[in-house]
C-alpha cells in the first residue's frame, strides 16, 4: 500500500495496518505511537511549501507561507 502524505501514512498505522516512517511533528502528538527505530541523524529531507507563482506576493497567501515556515522550522528544530 502506498500513502503520499503524512496523514494518510498515520490513519493506515492508526488502523493497524503496520509500521511507517512518520515527521516528528505528526508522530511525536500521538500518544499511542510507540518509536520502533532512532531518528536518523542525515535525513535531509525537507518540505516544500508550494503556491502558484503569481499568487506568492498575494498579501493573505504570502502570510500564510510565512507562517508555515516559520512553525515547521521551528518545529524540526524542536525534534
Amino acid at each position: 500500500m502506498k500513502y503520499d502524505t503524512g496523514t494518510g501514512l498515520l490513519a493506515g498505522v492508526r488502523s493497524g495496518m503496520g509500521l511507517t516512517i512518520l515527521p516528528g511533528f505528526i508522530a511525536d502528538r500521538e500518544p499511542d505511537l510507540i518509536r520502533c527505530i532512532p531518528p536518523r541523524s542525515d535525513d535531509t529531507t525537507g518540505l516544500w511549501l508550494l503556491t502558484h507563482e503569481r499568487l506568492r506576493h498575494v498579501p493573505r497567501v504570502r502570510l500564510v507561507l510565512d507562517f508555515l515556515a516559520k512553525e515547521l522550522t521551528r518545529l524540526a528544530r524542536d525534534h
